[in-house]
């Protein structure tokens, strides 16, 4: 909502009227946060440098993390070259851009939704390495597009597994970290 809203401030009033308003925007929300009392988080005795050594001693946890890392960085040239290359090479004006902004939110939120359910079925590992797999080849299909819709299909592709990725990811560093020190 927030990129369609931005956008319609930029094409109609000035882009600094964007940054100021996401300014306040934020600085709301910290406020906001500051109203809430935090619950202390009781830290147990964990050895963790044992744990992490061992997870990297295997090959899954190496590759995953190899292939997490190319992920994030194709993710956020993404984020910042999609918005630039949609106005340069497709010539398309700054409402449509923001469009297709909120598409990839929504792209994101159903796949963070439907990565748990997946997980679930198929298994942490298993999944994670599906949605890298996939994000990787949909990421390399962006080249071939033609058409500006042909483009913001295969970016919404793109975020949801992308979305698939977060939620599995987190859900692994979770297991990792262990439930039992977390207090919510």
């Amino acid at each position: 909502i927030c990129s369609i809203l931005f956008t319609y401030i930029a094409f109609t009033i000035s882009y600094r009227y964007v940054i100021l308003t996401a300014s306040i925007l934020s600085f709301i929300i910290v406020l906001f946060t500051l109203l809430f009392k935090e619950k202390k988080i009781s830290r147990l005795n964990q050895k963790i440098k044992p744990i992490i050594i061992g997870e990297f001693k295997k090959k899954n946890t190496i590759l995953i993390s190899i292939f997490s890392s190319i992920i994030l960085i194709s993710i956020g040239i993404l984020v910042i070259i999609v918005p630039i290359y949609l106005k340069i090479y497709f010539d398309l004006s700054d409402p449509l851009i923001g469009l297709c902004s909120f598409k990839l939110s929504i792209a994101a939120a159903i796949g963070s939704i439907s990565g748990g359910v997946i997980s679930d079925i198929f298994g942490r590992k298993k999944s994670l390495i599906i949605f890298i797999f996939f994000t990787i080849i949909f990421i390399l299909l962006l080249v071939f597009s033609i058409s500006w819709i042909i483009f913001t299909a295969i970016l919404f592709v793109i975020w949801f597994f992308h979305g698939n990725y977060d939620t599995v990811s987190f859900a692994l560093l979770v297991t990792g970290i262990g439930l039992f020190s977390w207090e919510f």
